[in-house]
């Protein structure tokens, strides 16, 4: 039976996995005009994300010489769930942006 930091571990690797993939087809479907900081924060969501789910799966990988010299799998679960909640926090951000910036334009909604 996997330990609770396995359990924590595998659900941030799985959530960060599903918010990823739902995250990259809705992440410009209020952007009317997609300016450059809406693409820098689509961005740095995306390599958060990323990031969480490597390191969650670094966390859970089994001991080789060559993981030897990664920080403990605490830590790197501790590091998995700080990119994750700063990767949401940019989701929601930049969602919330581009939908006050598209009620201010012409929508097709009206």
């Amino acid at each position: 039976m996997p330990d609770a930091l396995e359990r924590r571990a595998t659900t941030t690797a799985a959530v960060a996995g599903l918010v990823a993939v739902l995250e990259s087809g809705a992440g410009f479907a209020f952007t009317f005009g997609i300016s450059a900081w809406h693409v820098a924060l689509y961005v740095a969501a995306l390599a958060g994300l990323t990031a969480a789910i490597a390191l969650a799966l670094l966390a859970v990988a089994p001991e080789h010489p060559r993981t030897a010299a990664l920080p403990g799998r605490a830590t790197l679960l501790f590091w998995a769930q700080a990119a994750f909640a700063a990767a949401i926090l940019l989701v929601v951000v930049n969602a919330s942006a581009s939908a006050v910036q598209a009620l201010g334009n012409n929508s097709p909604f009206e």
